[in-house]
C-alpha cells in the first residue's frame, strides 16, 4: 500500500501520524522540512520518497524505521539532524543526489552503503561519522562505514555468555569490543582487555554501576561514545599512547572518578567527555592536545593545560571549580560561556595568541578579581565579564579600554 502526504511546508509528527503506517510513503512536492520525531519507530515502512523541494530532516525524524531499505535524498537537501535514521537496521543503501547535507551525531546508521558524487561537497561530514571511500566508478564514489564486515573479531554479549563474572578477561584475538557489551551490568566489577582490542564500540560500559576498573590495551585506538556513561564507582582511568580518538560523553556523570590520565597523541576531546565528573581532581592531557570541545569538563575541579592547546570551546569548563588556570602561550579561541560560573576563579591572564574571546566566557565568575590583558585580541564577545567585582588590567588606549568604556568594567592601566 502506497499513501501520500499532502504539500505542506512542514511535516509534524502529528501528522505523520494522522497518515497512518503505511508500506511505501511518498512525501508530495512543497514540503521543505521534516520535523523532530516524525516517522519515529516506524515499523512497517519499507519505501519512502522524498520531494525535491526538502531541504531539512530533523532530530529522530525516522529513528527506528528498522524495515526501511533504500533511500535518495534529493539535492536541496542541506541538514540531516541527530539520529535522524538511527536504528533503521535495514536501510543498505543511500544516494545522496547533489552536496552532502550537514549532519548531525548518528545521523546516519552504519550499516548503509553511501553512494555520491565524486564532486560532492562536504564529504568530511561522512568520514566525520566513520564512513569512509571504497570505490570511484562513472563519477560516482561509494563509502561504508570502518565497521562493516567485522563481526567475527568483535566480542560481542554472546561471547561473554548470559551470566558475566565479576572480574571479566576478554580473551586475545577479538579486535573489537561490541556496542552495549556490558550495557546496565550491575555484576562486574572489573574489565581487562587484551592487546589485540583497537577499537571499543559505543555504549559497551554505560551504567555499569559496579564497575571500578577498566585496563585498557596497549594497542587501543578508538573509544566510541557513551562507553562509560554512568559508571559511578569508576574511579581511575589511564590511555595508552596507541588511543586516537575519543568520543562525546564517554564519562559522562561518573561521579567518583578522580583520575584521568592521558598519553600522547590525542588532538581532540569530544563534548561532555567529563561532564558532571564532580569528583575529579587530577587530569594529565597530552601536550598534543589542540581542542578542548563543548562542556568537556562540566562542573569538575582541576587541571593543568596542555601546551598545544589552541581552543577551548563552548562551556568547556562550565561550573568549574578550580581557583586559577594557567592558558597556555598558543591559545587562540576560548568559547562563548566556556568558564561560566566558575565561582572559585581567582585571576585570569591571557596569552598574546588569544584571538577571540566569546560572549559570557566568564560570566557569572563571582571571585574574580584580576584579569590582564597584553595585548587586543581581534574579538570580544558580549559581557564577557561580570560587572562591578572585576578589575581589567589593559594598556590605555587599546581595544580592551575602549570595551571596558561599552561595558562599564573597572580598569587598572598596565605600564
Amino acid at each position: 500500500m502506497e499513501k501520500q502526504v499532502n504539500g505542506k511546508a512542514l511535516l509534524s509528527r502529528r501528522e505523520a501520524h494522522s497518515i497512518g503506517n503505511a508500506l511505501q510513503l511518498r512525501i508530495r512536492e512543497g514540503v521543505v522540512k521534516i520535523e523532530r520525531d516524525a516517522f519515529l519507530n516506524d515499523g512497517v515502512l519499507t519505501t519512502l520518497s522524498l520531494p525535491e523541494s526538502l531541504q531539512t530532516i530533523d532530530k529522530n525524524a525516522f529513528k527506528g524505521c528498522v524495515r526501511l531499505e533504500e533511500l535518495v535524498f534529493p539535492e536541496q537537501v542541506d541538514f540531516i539532524g541527530e539520529s535522524a535514521f538511527e536504528g533503521c537496521r535495514s536501510l543498505a543503501k543511500i544516494l545522496f543526489k547533489g552536496d552532502i547535507p550537514r549532519c548531525g551525531e548518528d545521523a546516519l546508521p552504519p550499516r548503509a552503503r553511501i553512494i555520491c558524487k565524486r564532486s560532492a561537497q562536504r564529504q568530511d561530514q561522512l568520514r566525520r561519522m566513520g564512513f569512509y571511500p571504497k570505490a570511484d566508478q562513472s563519477g560516482m564514489r561509494l563509502y561504508e562505514h570502518y565497521s562493516a564486515g567485522r563481526s567475527q573479531r568483535t566480542y560481542t554479549a554472546l561471547d561473554m555468555g548470559k551470566n558475566a563474572e565479576r572480574d571479566v578477561v576478554v580473551p586475545r584475538g577479538y579486535i573489537y569490543l561490541g556496542r552495549e557489551v556490558f550495557r546496565d551490568n550491575v555484576r562486574i566489577r572489573s574489565v581487562e582487555l587484551p592487546d589485540t582490542i583497537r577499537e571499543i564500540e559505543s555504549r559497551a560500559f554505560t551504567n555499569c554501576s559496579m564497575l571500578k576498573s577498566i585496563a585498557f590495551s596497549g594497542g587501543l585506538k578508538r573509544v566510541e561514545k557513551n562507553v562509560c556513561e554512568g559508571c559511578v564507582r569508576l574511579r581511575l582511568v589511564v590511555f595508552p599512547e596507541s588511543l586516537e580518538y575519543l568520543g562525546p560523553n564517554c564519562f559522562r556523570r561518573c561521579r567518583r572518578l578522580e583520575r584521568a590520565v592521558f598519553s600522547e597523541g590525542l588532538r581532540t576531546l569530544a563534548k561532555d567527555t567529563f561532564y558532571e565528573c564532580d569528583s575529579l581532581s587530577e587530569v594529565q592531557l597530552p601536550q598534543s592536545l589542540e581542542v578542548i570541545g563543548p562542556y568537556s569538563f562540566f562542573k569538575c575541579k582541576a587541571l593543568e593545560l596542555p601546551e598545544g592547546l589552541w581552543k577551548i570551546d563552548e562551556g568547556a569548563f562550565q561550573w568549574c571549580s578550580f581557583k586559577g588556570i594557567r592558558l597556555p602561550q598558543g591559545l587562540k579561541v576560548i568559547g562563548d560561556s566556556a568558564f561560566l560560573k566558575c565561582k572559585l576563579l581567582e585571576t585570569i591572564e591571557f596569552p598574546t595568541s588569544l584571538k577571540k574571546i566569546g560572549k559570557w566566557a566568564f560570566h557569572g565568575c563571582n571571585r574574580l578579581k584580576h584579569v590582564i590583558f597584553h595585548h587586543d585580541p581581534e574579538e570580544l564577545g558580549d559581557w564577557i565579564f561580570n560587572r562591578g567585582n572585576t578589575v581589567i588590567h589593559c594598556k590605555k588606549g587599546s581595544a580592551v579600554d575602549r570595551y571596558c568604556d561599552i561595558y562599564d568594567y573597572e580598569r587598572e592601566y598596565l605600564t
